[in-house]
């Protein structure tokens, strides 16, 4: 597991494919290129994020909106 100690650490401004709103997320730049590269899961590649920032990362989606969209689709 990894830990806070970021020996890259980045930076990525990603913005709400719904509502538009920009997120901020760091981590350390190796533990990307161990969840895209090498295929490591998310949860064991930067466990020190949270379920709502990982969720940003997978899906460009926020928190609030994949909420939305999840209780919407649970209604149809």
């Amino acid at each position: 597991m990894y830990n806070w100690n970021f020996k890259t650490p980045v930076t990525f401004k990603i913005r709400c494919v719904d509502c538009e709103e920009v997120h901020s997320i760091t981590c350390d730049a190796d533990h990307i290129k161990d969840w895209q590269v090498h295929s490591i899961h998310i949860d064991k590649a930067m466990s020190y994020l949270s379920e709502e920032q990982k969720q940003l990362l997978i899906s460009n989606k926020c928190d609030y909106c994949s909420k939305d969209f999840n209780e919407n689709f649970e209604k149809d």
